[in-house]
């Protein structure tokens, strides 16, 4: 996949095997941990398999419709974090996003600055025409930097997350592709 993106900070590309130890070590910080799907701590060996799987998602171009692409986010040539996206399986033109920073990198802009450029790429190289982004509300970074990046605050919902109830919305970003 030709997904090769260069920012004025930042660089962006799938994830590599190289990167399996560092991936792992932002994942099993709890905080870093906190709001997302998977529990800390997180294994080496789990990177190394959603790595693989990632490998086989960009062999083709765009990637199949419902894979998920974790999108390395480095600084200067180290790994910082990760973005991930998939379209849909339901409608091909709409993509969720994601992203998650390790602790070190969080509050300096990184997250809108690569988020910003995979959306600009999904757009344009994919053909998305929304873009959607699920968080908990009490993720108040989170909640900012979607409103930052012109999406719309959606309904709240109840779910059971990691054993507790808690609240999450959904965020939707309407895009011009030009066609």
């Amino acid at each position: 996949m030709p997904l090769r993106i260069q920012t004025d900070r930042l660089q962006l590309r799938p994830l590599e095997t190289d990167d399996a130890v560092a991936f792992a070590a932002y994942r099993s910080d709890p905080e870093v941990a906190r709001y997302q799907g998977w529990t800390a701590p997180y294994s080496v060996d789990a990177a190394m398999e959603l790595i693989v799987g990632v490998q086989e998602a960009v062999a083709s171009d765009p990637p199949p419709v419902g894979a998920w692409v974790q999108v390395a986010v480095l600084r200067e040539g180290v790994l910082v974090g990760d973005c991930a996206f998939h379209r849909l399986a339901d409608d091909e033109a709409v993509a969720e996003i994601g992203v998650t920073l390790s602790r070190p990198a969080q509050g300096q802009g990184y997250a809108a600055e690569a988020l910003g450029a995979l959306i600009a790429h999904l757009v344009g190289a994919v053909g998305v025409q929304r873009i959607v982004a699920t968080c908990d509300v009490e993720n108040l970074p989170c909640c900012r930097l979607l409103e930052r990046l012109s999406f719309d605050r959606g309904a709240e919902e109840r779910v059971m997350f990691k054993g507790a109830w808690g609240r999450e919305v959904e965020w939707v970003r309407h895009c011009r592709t030009g066609h």
